[in-house]
């Protein structure tokens, strides 16, 4: 599992895009992000990246959802009751930057109102609140595994890792 924890010093932000979809986005930091003890070792770079994760629907413009043209918005369109979403990673560029990790979900219409009414309660709430967002994520690919994901390398040259399930858990933050 990949776990992202959103809080209110991260940014967040509701809007539409310009095709009339809705959409949640924010910021986080990784608190989680491996699944195999093996792969420990990159979870440093990993929980070091900056995190920025959006979520909609299949009704929004593939410039939204897809700049790189991966596939994701046709994959949502084709099977729009299902969850589809996408890992990416963004290597720095410069020694002063810091990598990215671009998280997109694509949920059924049906499950937005309540992804949008937590994230608002974050917003609005007047005691802290932590909401983490919950990725399917079993481990990069080994290079002698057929999964059908990247390999730490691959992830890291840009592949997007790919997600079919996902989660959402909010808690008072203790005091």
């Amino acid at each position: 599992m990949w776990v992202i924890e959103v809080g209110d010093s991260q940014p967040l932000s509701f809007g539409r895009d310009s095709t009339g979809a809705q959409y949640v986005r924010g910021g986080g930091r990784t608190t989680r992000a491996w699944n195999i003890p093996t792969q420990i070792g990159e979870a440093p770079r990993l929980h070091a990246s900056e995190i920025g994760w959006r979520i909609t629907t299949n009704d929004a413009s593939e410039y939204s959802v897809d700049l790189f043209k991966t596939g994701i918005l046709e994959r949502a369109r084709a099977e729009p009751d299902q969850v589809h979403g996408m890992i990416q990673f963004f290597p720095k560029r410069e020694p002063t930057e810091t990598d990215l990790v671009a998280v997109t979900i694509i949920v059924p219409h049906v499950q937005f109102a309540d992804v949008r009414d937590l994230f608002q309660l974050l917003q609005l709430s007047r005691v802290p609140v932590l909401i983490d967002v919950v990725l399917s994520f079993s481990g990069f690919r080994t290079p002698e595994s057929t999964l059908n994901v990247p390999t730490w390398q691959q992830f890291c040259a840009g592949a997007p890792f790919p997600i079919s399930q996902f989660g959402l858990e909010s808690r008072k933050v203790p005091s």
